[in-house]
């Protein structure tokens, strides 16, 4: 096995009843050997036959002759000693006591190996809710002609799962486990040769387990050295959202905002019980002083228009422009945010929002939270601006100044849209005609702080005139 030749021993001359030995060889033990569960080992001694002088120690000067005169042939033996090829009813090697009466024929040394154990475990349920209970099956199978001993099983439950006590069985005999913390523990636990062993237990869903998977690993250690001697075992539970108590539910609708309020003002009265962003305040948002009116306007839901989460689920109005999110989040305790977006480009032509977008409000866990969007059809006063409206240093020149102050008198009762409409000249660096623009909408916005009642939209956009044909 070890590959040795011509070795000496200690000591190298040995007188009637002596031995020597050969220390300090080394042998790796393979996967090859692993897989065979056992390695065998054979040696050969051989040494010359010598006299032995008067005070008994061998003459190696004075060799043994035969009758011719010729040096005697060295005296060989093949190894016998260690153990016999044949297992015991354990499956271990079957140790020889008396090497030269019952060891027969020479044979070599056989070391039995401890083998590939292999750890499993299953789950009876995969899908789980709080409160309920699930049984782990974790399987043990010794590959290896020898038994394995000191073996100890640690199970690691996940935050929130409890064992369930008096359920742990081995091969249908009770054995409670050692816990400690979320760790269930099996310790010296025997596995025969080619033997596969079970453990089943019992575990409780607690409350602190929240949605979503949980992974109990278990593997096998040596009770000794603490080493790993199975691979780790792994079983998913998924725990489903509670949908009474643990998620909150959205629900709104997209509407028609005549009064560009902000607000729906056919909203029900009996609707109130849920959390929502509809109470009125007179001036939400800095910016609208009128109190509400007393006979509003009908406002009626726009249908087809698309809303998006942060996490890309996308719903559609129905016909009366109202959506739901059913489950549309877990918050913990004390609650969590919650963002909502309208893909405008799917708003009626000509229609833009009057509500924040996206709009963010407070969930809490089991409560219905409701939140609106108003868009509502703006007039457009557009504004044509050329490099010709700006002196060379770039300022505004003063009929710009005075159209601008006009154009803010005009619509400052009636809610609409700016839209900067930039006529670039051939050549000219769209970075000039975006800072002159921003230097425009200033003096609007600063002028509106004075006189308008409502949120201001101003749009931006430049234009160039279509290149000629060279042909």
């Amino acid at each position: 096995l070890l590959g040795l030749t011509d070795v000496a021993v200690t000591p190298g001359d040995l007188a009637p009843g002596e031995s020597a030995e050969l220390l300090g060889q080394t042998y790796v033990i393979t996967a090859a050997d692993i897989a065979a569960g056992q390695v065998e080992n054979t040696a050969e001694a051989a040494g010359a036959p010598v006299a032995t002088a008067a005070d008994g120690t061998p003459d190696a000067g004075t060799p043994l002759v035969d009758g011719t005169g010729a040096p005697l042939a060295d005296a060989t033996d093949t190894s016998d000693t260690g153990t016999e090829p044949a297992l015991d009813a354990d499956g271990n090697p079957v140790t020889i006591a008396d090497p030269a009466t019952d060891g027969g024929v020479d044979d070599p040394t056989i070391l039995g190996l401890p083998g590939d154990l292999i750890l499993t475990k299953t789950v009876n349920r995969s899908s789980v809710v709080v409160g309920d209970v699930v049984t782990y099956t974790l399987t043990i199978q010794n590959g290896s002609t020898g038994a394995l001993a000191n073996i100890d099983i640690v199970d690691t439950l996940p935050t929130g799962f409890v064992y369930r006590a008096s359920t742990a069985v081995i091969d249908e005999v009770a054995r409670e486990p050692e816990i400690a913390g979320q760790a269930l523990t099996w310790p010296g636990v025997v596995v025969g040769a080619a033997e596969t062993i079970t453990v089943t237990y019992d575990v409780y869903v607690g409350n602190s387990a929240g949605p979503g998977d949980h992974v109990n690993r278990a593997q096998g250690f040596d009770a000794l050295t603490g080493a790993p001697r199975t691979d780790e075992a792994t079983a998913t539970v998924r725990i489903e959202a509670e949908p009474v108590f643990q998620c909150s539910t959205v629900i709104g609708r997209v509407f028609d905002d005549v009064n560009h309020d902000g607000y729906f003002n056919e909203e029900p009265q009996e609707d109130r019980m849920a959390i929502t962003d509809q109470t009125y305040y007179g001036g939400k948002g800095g910016k609208w002083f009128e109190p509400e009116p007393s006979e509003p306007r009908q406002e009626v839901g726009l249908p087809g228009v698309r809303l998006v989460t942060p996490n890309g689920t996308a719903i559609t109005t129905d016909e009366h422009g109202r959506f739901s999110l059913a489950c549309a989040d877990l918050p913990r305790d004390i609650g969590a945010n919650f963002m909502l977006k309208i893909d405008d480009r799917t708003l009626p032509v000509g229609y833009r929002m009057t509500t924040e977008n996206p709009r963010v409000v407070r969930l809490t866990p089991g409560m219905l939270t409701k939140m609106n969007f108003g868009a509502s059809m703006f007039p457009v006063a557009r504004v044509d601006l050329s490099a010709r409206a700006f002196t060379n240093d770039g300022e505004m020149r003063p009929e710009l100044r005075a159209g601008l102050q006009s154009l803010v008198n005009q619509i400052a009762a009636t809610p609409s849209v700016v839209r900067l409409g930039y006529q670039a000249a051939s050549g000219e660096a769209d970075r000039a005609a975006r800072s002159r623009m921003r230097r425009v909408e200033r003096e609007i916005r600063r002028l509106w702080s004075d006189t308008g009642r409502y949120a201001l939209t101003v749009e931006r956009v430049i234009e160039r005139a279509p290149q000629a044909s060279s042909q």
